[in-house]
């Protein structure tokens, strides 16, 4: 299935909280009723669009099904010649992983990043390390820094 990439609006909000609560990340928010799931979400998006150093994609398959998603943000820093570029989130449904929708949507990331001038895209990836295991990121670009668990890719 061809899938696309759009800017999140405030419907993507439960689409989005299904993904999150379907792929178990994150104990407290899939220990919350669905409804609390969404409204949390919703409240993020709402700051995300109105923000102008902070963008969401999610990525629609031709059913037009919401199937992942990608947040980032500028991160001004002083000792970097230019800001970074952050990705806080990227997340694609179980029954569509491998098919290059997480590939899509951080291909977009790296687009937006040059886009606004970033020097570099940095990510931290937390407690679940099987992505970084399979490759994911290292063969995009990102160089692993194990010690505080981030990677970069230089632009």
């Amino acid at each position: 299935m061809k899938t696309t990439l759009r800017p999140a609006m405030l419907a993507d909000a439960k689409p989005i909280a299904r993904i999150l609560d379907q792929l178990g990340w994150f104990e407290e928010f899939s220990a919350q009723d669905p409804k609390l799931q969404e409204d949390r979400v919703k409240s993020f998006l709402r700051e995300t669009l109105d923000s102008p150093t902070q963008e969401c994609q999610v990525a629609v398959n031709e059913a037009g099904r919401v199937v992942g998603y990608a947040h980032c943000h500028q991160v001004p820093y002083f000792f970097l010649p230019e800001a970074e570029w952050y990705l806080s989130e990227l997340f694609v449904e179980s029954e569509h992983q491998r098919q290059g929708v997480g590939s899509l949507l951080l291909d977009w990331v790296k687009e937006r990043a040059v886009a606004r001038g970033a020097s570099r895209v940095s990510l931290f990836t937390g407690r679940h390390r099987d992505s970084f295991q399979s490759g994911f990121y290292t063969k995009r670009g990102f160089i692993d820094k194990t010690d505080r668990a981030s990677m970069i890719c230089p632009m």
